[in-house]
C-alpha cells in the first residue's frame, strides 16, 4: 500500500518494452544501458535487474559509487564509468572491476600504477572528443597517436573500447551529428592503426540509436529512450515507447478560497470568484518543481486541477471547483498519463531528463512487473 505523502510507481514492463523496441533497431549491436543518475530517477539497480533478465551485460554510469552499487547486486556485469574518478579512490575502482573511461595519459598512468600494485588488469575506454568538447582525446592533435602509443604500452591497462558522444543528435539539423560521426570512424581507424584492437565501439545515444546509425561501432547507449521517452524532434515515435515512471501524492485538505483572497507564499494566486481548493501532499522538495506554480495541473479523478500559487517545499494548492466528488485521501497524480515527463518538461523550459531525475530520495518507489 503506498502510504507515504509523495511516491512513485516504476512500471518494469514498460521499462523492458522500451528496451525491446530500441534493440529492434540495432539488432546486430550490444547495448550498454545508461542507468546513472539512478536510472534517471527510476532507481538503477531495480531497473538494471530488469534489464539483465532482457540479456542486457553491460551498464554505464556517471560515478564510481554508483558502479560498485550495481556491481555489489548483480553478478556477471560489466559497468562502464563514462566520467571522472578522483585519484584516491582508483586503487578502489581497480578492486571493483569497474570499466574506466580514458581520455588522458596521467589518467591511464594512475589506472596502470593502481592495477599493478592490485595485481589486476583494468579494462578501459577510450574517450574521443569529436565536438562536444567536454572530455576526451583530441583526434586532430598531432599528439593523439603518440598518446594512443603510451596508453597501450601501459602494463595492467587492457583498452578495450573507444567512444564518443554527440552533441546534437536530437535536433533536426544533423550537420553536426554528421561531423562528429565521421570524426569518431577517423579516431577509430587510427586507433586500429596503431594495433589496438576494440572490442566495443559506441557512440550512438537514445536519439542517435532511434534514427542515426554510425557503421563502424558494434553498441549503443540507450539511456532516456529505456525510460519512456523520446528524445527527437517533436517526439517523434514516442508512440512505441510507455513511460515507465508516474508520481502521485493525496489530498491533504480540501476548503473554500473565497474571492478576492490569495494562496500560499507570495500570495501569487487572488481567487476571482469562490474556488474550492485542495492542498495535496508533493513540494519541490520532492521534485515537483517551483516552476509549475500557477502553471501546472495535478490529475484528481482522471480531471485536472489547476495549480494555484506557488508550490511549497512540502505541498501545494490546486483548484478542485470542476470536479466532482474529490474527498480527503484521495489520489493525486503529478506525473501521470496526462501530465508526462515531457509535458512538465515544457512548462519549465527544460528537458524530461531534469524531471525523472529530480523526483527526490524521499519519494518511495514502488516496482510493479
Amino acid at each position: 500500500m503506498e502510504t507515504s505523502n509523495a511516491y512513485a510507481r516504476i512500471d518494469l514492463d514498460a521499462l523492458r518494452s522500451n528496451y525491446r523496441f530500441v534493440k529492434s533497431l540495432n539488432p546486430d549491436k550490444e547495448a550498454i544501458c545508461i542507468v546513472k543518475a539512478d536510472a534517471y530517477g527510476h532507481g538503477a539497480v531495480p531497473c538494471a535487474k530488469a534489464l539483465y533478465e532482457e540479456g542486457v551485460r553491460t551498464f554505464a554510469v556517471a560515478t564510481l559509487d554508483e558502479a560498485i552499487e550495481l556491481k555489489s547486486e548483480i553478478e556477471g556485469i560489466s559497468v562502464l564509468i563514462l566520467g571522472y574518478v578522483d585519484e584516491p579512490r582508483i586503487e578502489e575502482a581497480v578492486k571493483a572491476g569497474v570499466i574506466c573511461a580514458v581520455y588522458s595519459v596521467e589518467f591511464a598512468e594512475l589506472l596502470s600504477a593502481a592495477a599493478i600494485r592490485a595485481g589486476k588488469m583494468m579494462r578501459v575506454h577510450l574517450k574521443i572528443n569529436t565536438g562536444m568538447n567536454r572530455l576526451g582525446f583530441d583526434p586532430s592533435a598531432p599528439s593523439f597517436r603518440n598518446r594512443l602509443k603510451k596508453i597501450s604500452a601501459l602494463e595492467g591497462i587492457r583498452v578495450e573500447g573507444a567512444f564518443s558522444h554527440y552533441a546534437t543528435a536530437d535536433e533536426e539539423d544533423l550537420s553536426y551529428a554528421r561531423r562528429q560521426r565521421q570524426i569518431f570512424e577517423e579516431a577509430v581507424k587510427a586507433i586500429k592503426d596503431e594495433g589496438i584492437a576494440l572490442k566495443t565501439i559506441h557512440i550512438s545515444n537514445s536519439a542517435a540509436s532511434m534514427i542515426f546509425d554510425c557503421p563502424v561501432s558494434n553498441a549503443f547507449r540507450p539511456g532516456l529512450v529505456l525510460y519512456g521517452y523520446s528524445p527527437l524532434p517533436g517526439g517523434e515515435m514516442q508512440e512505441k515507447l510507455r513511460p515507465v515512471m508516474s508520481v502521485h501524492a493525496h489530498v491533504a485538505n480540501i476548503f473554500t478560497l473565497k474571492k478576492g483572497e490569495t494562496v500560499g507564499y507570495g500570495r501569487k494566486y487572488t481567487a476571482d470568484s469562490d474556488r474550492l481548493i485542495a492542498t495535496v501532499t508533493i513540494g519541490y522538495a520532492d521534485g515537483y518543481s517551483r516552476a509549475f506554480s500557477n502553471r501546472a495541473c495535478i490529475y484528481i479523478n482522471g480531471c485536472p486541477a489547476p495549480v494555484r500559487g506557488n508550490v511549497c517545499m512540502d505541498m501545494l494548492m490546486c483548484d478542485i471547483t470542476d470536479i466532482k466528488g474529490v474527498r480527503v485521501g484521495d489520489r493525486a497524480d503529478a506525473l501521470c498519463r496526462e501530465a508526462d515527463a515531457a509535458d512538465l518538461a515544457e512548462i519549465a523550459g527544460t528537458i524530461p531528463y531534469e524531471i525523472t531525475c529530480g523526483i527526490s530520495k524521499r519519494v518511495k518507489r514502488y516496482y510493479t512487473e
